[in-house]
């Protein structure tokens, strides 16, 4: 099994006290079963209810040819997940 934590003391907290190590939304499954990455899949038996997603990114980054490429990739993941 694969999981996604942001840092060690969170892995340790997640490992410890739950039997779940990543719930993560239909793309990302969606995406990790087409590029075939061994990892199981179930669905959570609750419901998390809707939530609002947006993206924020520096200013900065606002005529990067990188970020936007990343932006406009990920929002047609979000976009796709959807239909």
């Amino acid at each position: 099994m694969m999981g996604a934590t942001p840092g060690y003391m969170a892995t340790m907290n997640a490992i410890t006290h739950s039997d779940a190590l990543a719930i993560v939304p239909d793309f990302v499954v969606t995406t990790m079963k087409k590029l075939n990455v061994a990892v199981e899949f179930f669905s959570a038996d609750f419901d998390l209810g809707k939530r609002s997603i947006i993206q924020a990114w520096h200013s900065k980054h606002n005529h990067s040819p990188c970020h936007k490429w990343l932006r406009d990739l990920t929002k047609g993941m979000f976009i796709d997940s959807m239909k």
